[in-house]
């Protein structure tokens, strides 16, 4: 019944988190809103975008700021009024802030008081506005709080009548290739509320094939720790974005540290630890790991580079039970969909990233003629599904060479084993991979 009515846009995905609107949702060290609260400020912030900043339908709205409750509620609030949001990476420079705003052609930002530093001896070359996100001292710019707190048209905004279809241009989000500048990938409502049902179909099934993994009845309230960046598909995608349909709370870190995740796990009765594989290596080696309650747990997940088998055997040894291992494997032109594999099947192939996530992801290898190769031969990875991007953005020629007959090719190298599981061998092109971020040699 779950798959019956999905939303057809990101408005709708929002408006789940107001079946239970009393729920906690966002929580940011003394900072804590429930669903509904969310939502209500979300509206709040859409209606000024509209009739105080003239943002319309199909522009380009900027959000760069480190994790913080604001960065979620400004997401919505853009993707609410069918505006595209641009999450820009919160490590980038004075130029390369230039770069990705003058690439996007946004006409507004979303920043805090750090990367508003980094905007100023940029500021004559833009024209663009800004939005100060917790500004500790005076700002000349507009500040969040005050513009929720003003928000004299939010009673009679209403993200039904936005008309934002389902195949209409969501976000832009940038990607470092094997050349210098990053690209812009352009995904769709569709495509990403692709990814977020596909993650929730393999819940499903998982929970079906093994009844004893689900919580049980009267437990916490699920929750997520949040301590990736929100401007990566991980973040967005499998940790924000996807609490709106499991109900979770969404817990956020200022800064990651292994003692402070493994309090916030143990406080908030979280159910998900999910991160880079050296993530969870620090929190098992931990002086706090011994003595924390991690009865709550029941996912560690990890993506952006494969655990070692070592690591992998530690964390079978150290976490409860019910706290199953998973990896997974998609990049930011797929909306993080890709593969995955958990559990037993984990442990028992220890070296693969699984097989393709269910129910409406392809996966294929392919040799540099372009001919698709057989089990156990190793080649290009592509992948085929609902959750591939639209295309780069202003990048036509990059696009049809990524995608073709509908198969995105990943540029990574790897093979299908003979039952169906992906491995994943190297990288076609020359990138660096530091803390799952793609960094271009050049």
């Amino acid at each position: 019944p779950v798959f019956s009515q999905v939303p057809n846009n990101l408005s709708g995905i929002y408006n789940l988190g107001l079946e239970q609107a009393d729920l906690p949702f966002l929580i940011y060290q003394d900072e804590r809103y429930s669903y509904g609260e969310t939502v209500s400020m979300a509206r709040k912030m859409a209606s000024q975008l509209v009739h105080e900043f003239g943002i319309k339908k199909g522009d380009r709205v900027a959000v760069c700021s480190r994790n913080n409750p604001q960065w979620c509620i400004a997401y919505m609030a853009i993707t609410m009024i069918g505006a595209i949001v641009v999450p820009m990476n919160s490590w980038w420079q004075s130029n390369e802030l230039l770069y990705g705003l003058q690439d996007s052609g946004s006409k507004l930002i979303f920043a805090d008081p750090e990367r508003i530093e980094r905007l100023q001896p940029i500021l004559d070359q833009l024209q663009i506005q800004i939005i100060a996100i917790a500004p500790a001292n005076a700002t000349p710019f507009p500040d969040f709080q005050s513009l929720l707190e003003s928000a004299s048209h939010a009673d009679s905004f209403d993200p039904e009548k936005q008309n934002v279809q389902p195949d209409d241009d969501a976000s832009i989000m940038y990607t470092s290739g094997s050349t210098g500048h990053p690209k812009g990938v352009l995904s769709t409502h569709r495509a990403i509320i692709n990814a977020l049902y596909s993650w929730l179909f393999a819940k499903e099934i998982t929970e079906e094939l093994r009844p004893e993994l689900k919580s049980p009845f009267g437990a916490p309230q699920p929750g997520v720790l949040a301590n990736v960046p929100l401007f990566h598909v991980t973040g967005n995608h499998a940790q924000f974005l996807l609490s709106f349909l499991y109900k979770r709370k969404f817990v956020m870190m200022y800064k990651w540290n292994a003692e402070h995740a493994l309090q916030l796990i143990e406080k908030e009765s979280l159910s998900v630890l999910h991160g880079v594989p050296t993530m969870t290596w620090e929190v098992m080696n931990s002086p706090l790991f011994d003595k924390t309650d991690l009865s709550s747990l029941r996912s560690v997940q990890s993506g952006g580079a494969a655990r070692p088998p070592e690591h992998l055997t530690l964390m079978q040894q150290r976490f409860p039970e019910q706290a199953q291992p998973g990896l997974g494997y998609g990049l930011t032109e797929t909306n993080a969909i890709g593969a995955t594999i958990t559990g037993k099947f984990y442990y028992a192939k220890p070296e693969s990233t699984g097989r393709p996530t269910p129910p409406l992801t392809s996966i294929r290898i392919e040799d540099e003629q372009g001919k698709v190769l057989e089990s156990g031969e190793i080649g290009e990875i592509c992948i085929k599904g609902a959750t591939i991007m639209k295309g780069y953005w202003k990048r036509p020629e990059d696009t049809a060479a990524a995608i073709r007959d509908g198969w995105f090719h990943t540029g990574d190298l790897g093979l299908l084993d003979a039952h169906g599981f992906l491995i994943i061998k190297d990288r076609a092109k020359d990138i660096v991979i530091r803390g799952g971020e793609n960094i271009a040699c050049a």
